[in-house]
Formats: C-alpha cells, sequence, structure tokens
C-alpha cells in the first residue's frame, strides 16, 4: 500500500455484531465511520440462522444455563403432614411453651395454634413461593407475652412469600427478598 492511500477494513462476526469500519487520510488518524450491533431479531433470522446454526445453538444453551436455578425447588407436598412447631421469629427464638404451630392439613387449607388461639386459612404454593392466609382465629385473651408472640407469628405467616427446607430438615419462611421471618421444625425433631 502506498502511503496516504485510503484503508478500508471490516471485521464481522455474523449473528453477534459488526465492527467499526476504519478509514484513514492523508497521514491522519484513523476515522470509525460505521458501528452496529446486531439485534436478536437480526441474530436468529435471515442468513445468520443459515450459515452458523451451531453458533445459535450454542448461545442458546448458555442462556439456558444463565437462567437455571442453582436448585430445583422443593416438593410442596413435604409441607403437608407433620405439624411444625416454631422455633424462630424474625430471629428471635420464640417461648417453649406454649408452642405456636403449623400444620398444612391438606393442599389447600392450613390449621395451628399459636399458643393462645386456633387459627385456620387458606394457602397457596407455586414452586419455591407460598401464599398463607387470609387467616382467621379464635379470640382468646392470653398473657401478654403470649399474646405479644401470636402477632408476630400470624404476621409472619402472612407475609410468608418463599419457603425452602433445609439440610436440618425445617422448614424456613421468608418474605420477597428472601429474608428469613419464621423457621419452624417437624414437631419432635427438637
Amino acid at each position: 500500500m502506498r502511503s496516504g492511500a485510503a484503508i478500508r477494513r471490516r471485521l464481522s462476526f455474523p449473528a453477534i455484531f459488526t465492527s467499526p469500519s476504519w478509514r484513514t487520510g492523508k497521514g491522519g488518524p484513523p476515522v470509525m465511520t460505521r458501528d452496529r450491533l446486531a439485534t436478536v431479531s437480526g441474530a436468529v433470522s435471515g442468513a445468520y440462522c443459515r450459515a452458523h446454526p451451531l453458533l445459535l445453538f450454542a448461545a442458546g444453551c448458555l442462556i439456558l444455563v444463565a437462567c437455571a436455578g442453582s436448585e430445583p425447588a422443593p416438593a410442596p407436598e413435604a409441607l403437608i403432614g407433620p405439624e411444625w412447631i416454631a422455633r424462630e421469629i424474625d430471629g428471635s427464638a420464640v417461648m417453649d411453651r406454649p408452642q405456636s404451630t403449623l400444620l398444612f392439613e391438606s393442599p389447600d387449607r392450613v390449621v395451628g395454634d399459636t399458643g393462645c388461639n386456633r387459627y385456620f386459612g387458606p394457602w397457596t404454593v407455586t414452586g419455591a413461593r407460598i401464599a398463607i392466609g387470609p387467616l382467621g382465629s379464635s379470640r382468646r385473651a392470653c398473657a401478654p407475652e403470649v399474646m405479644d408472640q401470636e402477632q408476630r407469628f400470624l404476621a409472619a405467616l402472612e407475609d410468608a412469600a418463599t419457603w425452602t427446607i433445609n439440610a436440618d430438615d425445617c422448614l424456613y419462611l421468608g418474605d420477597d427478598s428472601g429474608a428469613v421471618l419464621i423457621r419452624l421444625c417437624p414437631a419432635g425433631s427438637m
């Protein structure tokens, strides 16, 4: 090439992006003349699909792996049957007596004892998401500390949005951010 002659160069990576085109003038710096990023619709249609099916397959696999959860959600059937005893509410230990309990009585109904009153209500689960309530209860009066625990317990149940059963076999109900609201363990386990 002769000095001062225009240089045109274009690198192409089909289905992903096209690099800028460069042009140089007489003794001057390179100047970018075009910069284009292929859109998703352009990357998966037309000649790109026919020319690079393996690249598209690999990209699809990477997307699926990146979007997959690290663990499968536990089966909701694990909730039904055992009576769950509250061990912690909002990170604080609960009273040993009276106990606050939770029983997933059927695929759509919970019942239990707050330590003062009996309660009941609907529940639903979808994957790792859970919704409990609205809850109804009896209306007995108890000692102030028992009533305080009852209010915290029922509020935690109704605020629960996520659930998991950990290696300790305890049920953890969490809020939308995943923060643990309440830890319950099967009756007789602790």
